[in-house]
């Protein structure tokens, strides 16, 4: 059962390193080099990830992003004491 859970991402994971693959070999063949081969990676991962989180939306659950300011101060007055610390350990370097 598990094997069948990741069919479909492993089948999108191939297919992008294919393009990848197939965009570097036109990119050098064009001679745009290194810069060429960069903004490949770059746009190369985000359509994966563009492809993987349109697929994981429709398959696994529907996600949305919400706000919520009681989580975030909770948060935030959790971590206030560490902050602290850190702002004086740093403070203690320079001294």
């Amino acid at each position: 059962m598990a094997l069948e859970r990741f069919k479909v991402p492993a089948l999108i994971s191939a297919f992008v390193s294919l393009l990848h693959n197939f965009a570097n070999i036109i990119v050098l063949y064009l001679g745009y080099g290194v810069k060429g081969i960069v903004w490949v990676s770059f746009f190369g991962a985000l359509t994966g990830a563009v492809i993987s989180g349109l697929w994981i939306r429709k398959k696994i659950f529907r996600y949305r992003f919400v706000y919520n300011l009681s989580a975030f101060k909770d948060i935030i007055a959790q971590s206030m004491p560490f902050a602290a610390i850190a702002f004086f350990q740093q403070a203690n370097i320079y001294m």
